[in-house]
Formats: C-alpha cells, sequence, structure tokens
C-alpha cells in the first residue's frame, strides 16, 4: 500500500517537472465578444494555433490538457483494486474523473494531425476512445461502493492490465503534440 501511495504521489511532481519549456508556433489572438442565444457574453481570449491537419490546433489548450492528461491517464492504469480506489475517495489522490473527460475532448483536436510514419492512420483516436473508455469505467466505479461486487471494477482492471500497452497510447498523443505544436 506504501509503494501504491508512492508512486500515486511522484506522479504529478514528475509531470509537472516535465512540463517547462518554451515552445515556437504561431499566435493568434481573436477579440470577439459575442453574445450566445441564452443571452451569456463570451469574452475575448488569447491562445496559440497553429494549422493540424484539417484545422486548427489551440496548442495552449492543448499543452495545458496534456499536462493533466498524463499524471490522469498514470492513475487510470493503477485502478486495479479497492485500496486504489479508496485513496481517490478520501481525497488523498487528486483524480477526477470529469477533468480528464474534458482534457480527452481538447485532445481530440488533435485526431486529424499526421504523424505518419510513425504511428499508423487513426493511431491518436484510438488511443483517445481507450482512455475515454477506462475514464467512463472509473468515473461509474467511483459512485459506488466496492466498485469489484460489480463486473466494470474488473472491467476496468482487464483494460489495464497490459500496462506497456494502455501507457503506449500516449506516445501517438505526444507525437500529435509534438508535430502539431513544435
Amino acid at each position: 500500500m506504501r509503494r501504491f501511495l508512492a508512486v500515486f504521489l511522484l506522479i504529478p511532481a514528475l509531470a509537472l517537472s516535465a512540463c517547462g519549456g518554451s515552445s515556437k508556433h504561431s499566435t493568434a489572438t481573436k477579440d470577439s465578444s459575442t453574445t450566445t442565444a441564452s443571452g451569456s457574453e463570451s469574452g475575448s481570449a488569447s491562445s496559440s494555433t497553429t494549422s493540424g491537419g484539417s484545422g486548427d490546433v489551440d496548442c495552449t489548450a492543448v499543452k495545458t490538457a496534456a499536462a493533466h492528461f498524463i499524471v490522469e491517464v498514470q492513475y487510470l492504469a493503477q485502478l486495479r483494486d479497492k485500496d486504489a480506489y479508496a485513496l481517490i475517495k478520501d481525497g488523498t489522490v487528486g483524480f477526477d474523473p470529469t477533468k480528464m473527460a474534458d482534457d480527452i475532448e481538447t485532445l481530440r483536436g488533435l485526431e486529424d494531425v499526421d504523424i505518419s510514419p510513425l504511428q499508423p492512420a487513426g493511431a491518436v483516436k484510438k488511443a483517445l476512445d481507450n482512455y475515454e473508455q477506462a475514464n467512463d469505467l472509473a468515473k461509474q466505479n467511483l459512485a459506488v461502493d466496492d466498485p469489484f461486487t460489480q463486473a466494470k471494477g474488473q472491467q476496468l482492471a482487464d483494460l489495464t492490465a497490459n500496462t506497456a500497452d494502455f501507457l503506449g497510447g500516449q506516445t501517438a498523443i505526444s507525437e500529435a503534440i509534438s508535430k502539431a505544436c513544435p
């Protein structure tokens, strides 16, 4: 249990230390204050964008989401028993499936980035779909007292059983980020 807790606490520190550095990309400033049909106003925003296949990729949003995402995926890979769920439920480990779903949605902007010949076409989408499925199972499991009395607890454990394959999906996402947001 101590080893598990140490790994859970070490992952965010390593991820945050790896997120430093500068990047060179075009900057597009959007200053559009519009009113939506519901009457709410959306203010101006400034972000870095670059062309990524069939559209623009918001590099600032993608890099921010990716910084959280790499930690979230590590947490998912370790949700294999009641003790792991207990650490999240009691607040020891800060994993939020709703936040991860938002990060996955942001990273979906990379699906059209061509990363061949490094990865086959569709590798980013496949990885994000896999992580979304795992995150959905984790969210459902966190909503019940004992996820392992239900099949979903075992489904997530099975999905992440081959840790190298499960974590390997991050490679395609990283390659797309490197290409879209150099």
